[in-house]
């Protein structure tokens, strides 16, 4: 077993003032002095964790994190996010190169999309779709720049384009609609709709939402399905191979992964002086500076067993 030392951002605009401990992580600002007062709109959250591999280690690491998180926001009352964001895991045992793993992430503008001819025409086409609601529930999905709350407000847009049928005197969402009309996908439709374990009822009936192993992002197949339900039903013919739809402004992230080594074989590396040092180097500012990099860092192949 290795003892790993995790090291990962977090985005928010609560500001700590005295760092912290909490169910095994240290918690602190990304940077404060009484000077400047609170820098960076982030804090780091720290962790030893124990286990086989750095793979291992980060996904218990961040299991663990972001239900504290999920908690931390809603106590500071503030914007906060995590999944995204950069971390470095750091191999405290056997490591004398002191070599480190560093994910960058950084948020980065949103990439506008051109309104046409095209587009004018999707736009009239759809005055003949009565329930003109629908579009508030797919409107706040593209502004939305977090996955869950698109989610919620896609599945909220499935249900309000297929309405309601009444039964027996009540009133129930036409599922057989959605079913035939829009997602024209079992399997799929089964993942949303399952009866207590499909992603709709977990979301609103307030329990874990679990996506399954298999990776899908079902926001964006959702979203998919809707637009061809337009563009089948009203000829509205809304671009299908848009890269990246439903672009906003915020949560746009980019970066990559690397694994460093460090020249000064020094084993109180942080992440937020590498994350400095190393945006410094490679990316954000206006002017780049890569001694800086080269002075502290080496970038080297994944090492074997790490």
């Amino acid at each position: 077993m290795n003892e790993y030392l995790i090291e990962h951002k977090i985005k928010t605009l609560s500001q700590l003032s005295e760092p912290f401990d909490y169910k095994g992580f240290n918690f602190r600002h990304w940077d404060f002095n009484y000077r400047d007062g609170w820098l960076g709109d982030a804090w780091v959250a720290r962790k030893l964790i124990i286990a086989e591999s750095a793979t291992e280690a980060i996904n218990r690491f961040r299991k663990e994190l972001i239900p504290i998180v999920d908690c931390i926001a809603f106590v500071s009352q503030c914007y906060t996010t995590v999944e995204l964001e950069s971390f470095m895991i750091l191999r405290k045992n056997d490591n004398p190169q002191i070599i480190f793993f560093l994910r960058h992430a950084y948020e980065s503008k949103g990439v506008p999309l051109h309104f046409n001819d095209e587009e004018k025409s999707a736009l009239e086409s759809l005055d003949k779709f009565k329930k003109k609601h629908v579009f508030r529930y797919l409107r706040e999905s593209t502004n939305s720049s977090t996955f869950y709350t698109r989610l919620a407000m896609l599945v909220a847009a499935l249900e309000g384009i297929a309405g309601q049928i009444l039964i027996k005197g009540k009133k129930f969402t036409n599922k057989e609609y959605i079913k035939e009309e829009i997602v024209k996908d079992d399997n799929l439709f089964q993942k949303i709709f399952a009866y207590g374990e499909g992603i709709r009822p977990q979301l609103f009936h307030g329990c874990e939402v679990d996506l399954g192993p298999d990776d899908v992002n079902y926001a964006r197949e959702i979203y998919k399905k809707i637009v061809r339900f337009f563009n089948n039903r009203f000829k509205a013919k809304i671009k299908v191979d848009v890269r990246n739809p439903q672009r906003t402004p915020f949560g746009n992230y980019r970066g990559g992964n690397v694994y460093l080594e460090s020249k000064h074989k020094e084993n109180n590396i942080n992440l937020k002086n590498v994350i400095e040092i190393f945006e410094r180097a490679f990316g954000y500012y206006d002017k780049r500076d890569r001694e800086i990099f080269d002075k502290f860092f080496s970038i080297i192949k994944m090492p074997k067993n790490y």
